[in-house]
């Protein structure tokens, strides 16, 4: 939907890709954050973390690499800031991890490869949303799509990643303290479903 001086806007009144470029900051925040915050024992990386990761950045830097040059580019941040920072912070939080403790790092890979295969049906979650979003943005299309249509889909996907980011409080401050452990799966898999949703609907 076009504003009135002609303009189309984006969702929250944004440059074009600011809402995705919110959650990949976020996820990858939270990735850095398990890397990088001492825990009482060594934890897995989320599967849920990993698979939106692989999503996001194949997502967003082929989107914003084909995409039409606009005034501004996403978050008002100078062109190429998102993808310097997500990288920055990603091999930053990596070589840190291998100079300072490479035995923890290694055992974390260990134990993330483990949780991935104890939930072999959370990638058909993250690619289902994704499809289903695709499909939708066929059906109705994103110039039909009214400005308030376009903001709640916007701020459901944000509280969806802050939902996953609670999640990642709990793996990594209360769980460790507790005898028995919180099933948090159906609850991250229905969150994760719902960003990629908004991915592939904004595709």
């Amino acid at each position: 939907m076009a504003t009135a001086s002609g303009t189309k806007r984006h969702a929250l009144g944004l440059p074009p890709g600011s809402v995705r470029a919110t959650h990949l900051l976020l996820v990858v925040g939270m990735i850095c954050a398990m890397l990088l915050v001492p825990a009482k024992e060594t934890l897995a990386i989320p599967p849920y973390l990993i698979y939106l990761l692989f999503m996001m950045i194949g997502h967003y830097f082929a989107h914003r690499s084909s995409a039409e040059e606009s005034e501004y580019a996403p978050l008002y941040l100078p062109r190429g800031s998102i993808r310097f920072l997500s990288m920055l912070a990603l091999c930053g939080a990596i070589g840190w991890s291998i100079y300072s403790d490479p035995e923890k790092l290694q055992r974390q890979f260990e134990l993330s490869l483990d949780a991935l295969k104890a939930q072999p049906l959370l990638p058909l979650y993250v690619l289902g949303g994704f499809f289903l979003g695709v499909i939708v943005r066929a059906v109705l299309t994103r110039e039909a799509k009214p400005e308030t249509l376009q903001d709640v889909q916007a701020w459901l996907s944000i509280l969806c990643t802050v939902g996953l980011g609670v999640a990642v409080v709990i793996h990594l401050i209360i769980m460790p303290s507790l005898e028995t452990a919180i099933a948090l799966d159906a609850w991250e898999a229905v969150l994760a479903a719902f960003v990629a949703f908004y991915f592939g609907e904004r595709s």
